[in-house]
């Protein structure tokens, strides 16, 4: 080693290109601090000339190796861990599948530096494709494709749900069939590592990892790694079903909360929400909004005359032509309280909602209901009030559902028409 600094930057160059390299410095320099100096930078010992004899010297060269090889193997240890540990957080992070893949297989094959590192889910007995990859860029993808039933799925897959490893440092002298040996080199595979994905004791599938260029031998180190990664996969993967399980449970009892359980409409706290979110909505637009209420004529003495069953049944007729004459995606229908509904209109003047509602009457007059009991037809009729606003700052929803109520109460004199709110009439500047 020079007497100088060129010999410490010698020393610490070489350890950064050659981190697993034992470097022993031999000088016939007897200084401390240059000796730590040394050690600091890499060096694993620093021996002073003249102080050795030669079989001193060897041991001292064996001794540097050996603990160069612990250090090496302690370091890579740690990158394992870190690893695990980074890919674990982003689990931890996202409940979605394809997130969870992506990343894991491309910290993989780039801590590996394999060919390919890839996710195959089986869907059957006899099939499966690869769902995620991260490939070498030349080499072909095998995404969305299946790999050959034999010998995976005849030959192995029996034995996956109890721990069963595929491991082949080279296919060509794996004992497989000369078929197989091909369709396996067809798909750019040379080393084959296979490691199964167990969920409850059924397979889900494994990860791999391709060689593609040449034969490797697999270390345990390597194959402990993506067991311990699978166990990981595995509760990713039941988490991700558990949550898609609770969202869907969510959605229906939202589904079943916001519906009607008789007429399978939407139910009065619906109605609230969506008004409310409209009329906000429209308030910020300053766009108009309009709301029918109807209410079936004379149906008390339609039960009593035919009996709740029968009455149970035309109003399920009758919200559903409700329903099937509001057609567009923002008009909304709803069961308003007992023989009562209502229709939310976004963004229509009062024109369109006379002509709806006029629509609406004659429809289900022309559903030809029997109503024996009726003294004014020998049909179901609806009475509807028709209410038009443009959202004021200083008013609710509220007033717009009493602008309708006050018109329904008007319409409901006559029976069998529609009428519409005074405060509409005079102040839709929409109305033509």
């Amino acid at each position: 080693m020079l007497p100088d600094q060129q010999g410490l930057a010698t020393v610490k160059h070489t350890y950064a290109i050659a981190p697993d390299t034992p470097i022993m410095v031999l000088t016939g320099l007897d200084d401390n601090a240059t000796a730590l100096e040394a050690v600091r930078e890499g060096a694993q010992d620093y021996l002073i000339k003249g102080q050795w004899n030669g079989k001193q010297l060897v041991r001292e060269i064996h001794h540097a190796i050996d603990r160069g090889s612990i250090l090496a193997e302690l370091r890579q240890q740690r990158e394992r861990e870190h690893l695990l540990a980074a890919i674990a957080q982003r689990m931890n992070q996202s409940l979605r599948l394809n997130t969870i893949f992506h990343s894991t297989v491309q910290e993989l094959r780039s801590f590996l530096k394999v060919g390919r590192v890839a996710l195959y889910q089986l869907e059957g007995d006899k099939s499966g494709q690869f769902v995620a990859e991260s490939v070498a860029p030349d080499h072909p993808s095998l995404l969305g494709q299946s790999l050959y039933p034999d010998p995976l799925h005849h030959d192995y897959i029996p034995h996956f749900p109890q721990g069963y490893l595929v491991v082949h440092p080279d296919i060509r002298e794996a004992g497989l069939s000369a078929q197989n040996c091909q369709n396996l080199q067809n798909l750019g595979i040379v080393g084959l590592l296979l490691v199964p994905i167990v969920l409850e004791q059924n397979l889900w599938g494994f990860l791999c990892a391709h060689e593609c260029d040449k034969p490797r031998q697999w270390s345990e180190e390597t194959i402990e790694l993506l067991q311990k990664l699978t166990v990981q996969l595995a509760i990713a993967i039941q988490q991700s079903h558990l949550y898609l399980r609770l969202a869907q449970a969510n959605r229906e009892l939202q589904r079943l909360v916001s519906i009607d359980g008789l007429t399978q409409i939407s139910n009065r706290r619906h109605f609230d929400s969506y008004l409310d979110q409209e009329w906000q909505r429209l308030l910020r637009e300053q766009q108009p909004i309009s709301l029918i209420l109807c209410d079936i004529d004379h149906f008390k003495p339609y039960n009593d005359y035919y009996g709740h069953l029968q009455g149970d049944e035309c109003l399920r007729q009758i919200a559903q032509t409700l329903s099937q004459e509001s057609k567009r995606p923002a008009d909304f229908v709803a069961r308003y309280g007992g023989e009562e509904f209502a229709i939310i209109l976004p963004n229509t003047t009062l024109a369109g909602a006379i002509h709806l509602a006029e629509m609406l009457r004659q429809r289900i007059e022309q559903l030809a209901i029997p109503h024996d009991a009726s003294p004014i037809a020998s049909v179901v009729t609806i009475s509807l009030g028709v209410a038009t606003l443009i959202p004021q700052s200083h008013e609710s929803p509220e007033t717009l559902i009493q602008e309708a109520d006050q018109a329904l109460y008007v319409a409901k004199t006559q029976r069998n028409c529609y009428s519409v709110s005074q405060r509409s009439t005079s102040s839709d500047p929409f109305q033509q």
